[in-house]
């Protein structure tokens, strides 16, 4: 018997700029980024004669003046962000200033986006001493966060914003959305639901063929996202089998449990393989995270490759199968259990 699969309704995207329908009142829009996957999805919501936005795209003249034209013909009437990472929030403050508007996210959400700006404004500090505490190179580490802190993606935050919580009611339009929030690829991710559309505007959380990464780091170095995230996916196959997911990156699918599944899989065996790692040969965080991930092609892609290992070790050592401690040198070393 053949694996269920995922069906794709749209063959094509739109161009960059561009909007068509996907649903009532739904329209589809694609803005580009100078790097992979070198697009983002955004969604623009019928609001009684306006565009409720949903993301706003890296903070870019190319970004820019593609709003600007858009704008012209889609007067927006307020903005809400999935989540506080640069292609989805980066042009956020601009476009609520420019155009008057108010925005929403949810509040672990605002609360990175304002430790984000301090780290861009040079304060850095507590993600270096973290990193270097788990084993990454220091000429690494400064590499990585010069790379964040130049890239210039992301604008000043907006003024203020309206929390948006788990089971709200947005009344958007003639319709009614219900936030859901995920964890794990950040801190309080928002999702919309509207059961009348059967559409769930997924942002970064159920993407059809990127498994998005879930890591630890200074901000959220006491928690444990992989069981927020697994959690995450377990409610998201909860949803009805014809649901339409709209998605940051790459098409609009149907299969939103049948996806979960599959991360849900590719988390389960990437454990596995990080507690056999760490029974043969413990070591701190980077070194796990050099054999787990064998194709790490810089700074950033190494930081990040250590801050997803780290989430999985934490989840392993919440559950008892493995621990770690910190040696003369100051940094953290990990030794697992063999899975049986």
């Amino acid at each position: 018997m053949s694996e269920p699969s995922l069906h794709y309704p749209f063959a094509d995207a739109p161009a960059a700029g561009h909007t068509c329908e996907v649903a009532p009142g739904v329209r589809w829009l694609r803005m580009p980024m100078p790097f992979p996957p070198g697009h983002i999805n955004l969604w623009l919501l019928e609001d009684d004669g306006r565009w409720a936005i949903v993301d706003s795209g890296l903070a870019t003249a190319d970004t820019r003046a593609l709003w600007a034209r858009l704008l012209a013909d889609y007067r927006p009437s307020r903005l809400i962000c999935t989540h506080f990472h640069h292609d989805h929030a980066g042009l956020a403050g601009e476009l609520t200033r420019e155009y008057a508007i108010p925005f929403s996210m949810s509040p672990p959400e605002w609360a990175e986006l304002m430790r984000l700006a301090r780290q861009h404004s040079g304060d850095d500090a507590a993600s270096r001493a973290f990193f270097l505490h788990h084993g990454l190179p220091a000429a690494t580490l400064t590499a990585a966060i010069a790379a964040f802190s130049d890239e210039g993606f992301a604008g000043a935050p907006p003024d203020a914003y309206h929390a948006l919580f788990a089971g709200d009611t947005l009344q958007i339009g003639g319709a009614s959305w219900q936030v859901l929030v995920g964890e794990g690829h950040s801190p309080g991710h928002v999702l919309l639901y509207c059961a009348e559309k059967s559409v769930l505007i997924a942002g970064d959380q159920l993407l059809p063929k990127i498994t998005p990464s879930v890591g630890l780091n200074a901000g959220n170095a006491a928690g444990d996202p992989l069981d927020g995230w697994l959690a995450s996916m377990r409610a998201l196959q909860g949803l009805p089998a014809d649901t339409l997911v709209l998605p940051s990156h790459q098409l609009p699918f149907v299969g939103a449990g049948v996806r979960a599944a599959q991360i849900i899989a590719y988390h389960e065996a990437q454990l596995t393989r990080l507690r056999t790692l760490a029974a043969d040969t413990p070591g701190c965080a980077h070194a796990l995270a050099r054999a787990l991930f064998t194709r790490l092609t810089g700074a950033v892609s190494e930081l990040m490759a250590v801050s997803e290992t780290l989430a999985h070790l934490r989840y392993l050592e919440t559950r008892g199968q493995c621990l770690h401690e910190t040696g003369a040198d100051g940094v953290e070393r990990w030794q697992a259990h063999a899975p049986a």
